[in-house]
């Protein structure tokens, strides 16, 4: 199976970040242009409004499907490790690094009428892909009953719904703890940047996001 998933992957994204033209080594320094409204802390892989990506990610999202999740996974693991290798590239070799992955977390209500989160699917795939074998942690962010569906909401809308919208498990990590936040898809940017913010209120650091598309 993995090593079909991979042949999809090499397939889909033959060293390339889809639709910006830019190769995997460049994406720290070029690929937020693709986006540049963004926060500074997310990165993205891949544009939504390609067919195949939005696919895809409706294939995880509403049909919960491991085999389409796990292609997102080594997606996304692939642009971790090009980051983290980046990120660590001045550190000792034999200096050992925690990295955690944090799924966005769904409400209980829509867990409750969908059956899953996608962002936890797909979280639970990238350590088999990743070199670093980064943890998966589900309870250190929480999100809010009271956050609105975001489908229908404006840009200000969605910046506005999601203040206060999680609560983080405190903890005081060191800087050997690299916290990354998994979403499947960014579009404002809104969810994501509350995630870190929140984490790094609750003592959090080397906290960073990353969505399969925007």
């Amino acid at each position: 199976m993995k090593n079909i998933v991979a042949h999809v992957v090499n397939f889909i994204f033959p060293n390339k970040i889809s639709q910006c033209g830019l190769t995997i080594n460049t994406l720290l320094t070029q690929e937020r242009y693709c986006f540049e409204e963004l926060y500074p802390k997310i990165y993205s892989i891949c544009r939504y409004k390609n067919t195949l990506i939005r696919n895809l990610i409706h294939q995880v999202k509403f049909k919960g499907d491991e085999t389409t999740a796990e292609i997102i996974a080594s997606c996304i693991a692939r642009h971790i490790d090009t980051i983290l290798e980046s990120l660590l590239r001045n550190h000792p070799p034999d200096h050992r690094y925690k990295v955690i992955l944090i799924p966005i977390p769904s409400s209980h209500r829509r867990r409750m009428s969908r059956g899953w989160n996608q962002c936890e699917i797909i979280a639970r795939h990238i350590p088999s892909w990743s070199v670093y074998r980064p943890l998966v942690a589900l309870h250190i962010l929480k999100r809010s009953e009271t956050t609105s569906f975001q489908k229908k909401l404006s840009r200000h809308e969605r910046l506005q719904a999601q203040k206060n919208s999680f609560t983080a498990f405190p903890h005081h990590s060191t800087d050997e703890t690299i916290v990354i936040v998994i979403d499947d898809i960014v579009t404002t940017g809104a969810t994501l940047r509350e995630a870190i913010t929140t984490l790094e209120k609750g003592g959090y650091r080397n906290v960073f996001g990353i969505a399969f598309a925007h």
